[in-house]
């Protein structure tokens, strides 16, 4: 069905347990880090490659969406993703 809920993480929560992953976090990360991180908190600690697709993908719509006001990207592929108030995290070369 189209416009369903269809990760373990509670709706509306996923750019929120994402964002606080990169404020914790020590190295800048990609989607798809971030996603295994969130999916690891909600007890899902071997997603089906589905799960963690459709995470990754929320969790990317979400940075995008707030890229420059809380978040930044290195611009490159994959994109790396820090919090905007991490400057000392240097994105890899």
């Amino acid at each position: 069905k189209p416009w369903t809920h269809n990760i373990p993480v509670p709706f509306g929560q996923c750019g929120r347990r994402a964002m606080a992953v990169l404020r914790s976090a020590s190295l800048p990360m990609t989607a798809r880090q971030v996603a295994l991180q969130v999916l690891l908190e909600v007890g899902c600690e071997q997603p089906e490659l589905q799960t963690l697709r459709r995470t990754q993908c929320a969790i990317e719509s979400s940075f995008r969406k707030f890229k420059g006001r809380t978040v930044e990207s290195s611009g490159k592929y994959p994109a790396q993703w820090r919090a905007i108030n991490k400057p000392q995290v240097t994105f890899d070369p």
